[in-house]
């Protein structure tokens, strides 16, 4: 393949013209072209990312500081036998 690029911007290129540029025809790479361009730039595929168990996502719950604070008076509220305000502070820690 040629590393020449075409002076205009590609999608102002007549095909004939953009496939010189790619070394490419009518038909697409030819066999050996395209082994070369798989062996030189990998599998054109996309990387699943992982996805975030639900232990994992609460976990990162705690980082913020505003969550320490609302789990803090919860546990309070807690102490001082406060059902419902522990509750609603929970629903909320626990919603977000």
């Amino acid at each position: 393949m040629t590393n020449t690029p075409t002076t205009k911007a590609f999608w102002s290129c007549g095909a004939d013209q953009l496939a010189q540029d790619l070394s490419s025809g009518p038909d697409g790479l030819s066999a050996d072209a395209a082994e070369a361009v798989l062996r030189r730039y990998g599998p054109n595929s996309v990387e699943d990312s992982s996805r975030l168990s639900t232990a994992r996502l609460l976990l990162r719950q705690f980082e913020s500081p505003l969550v320490i604070i609302l789990v803090f008076g919860a546990g309070i509220s807690l102490l001082l036998r406060d059902w419902t305000d522990a509750g609603i502070i929970f629903a909320i820690v626990l919603g977000s």
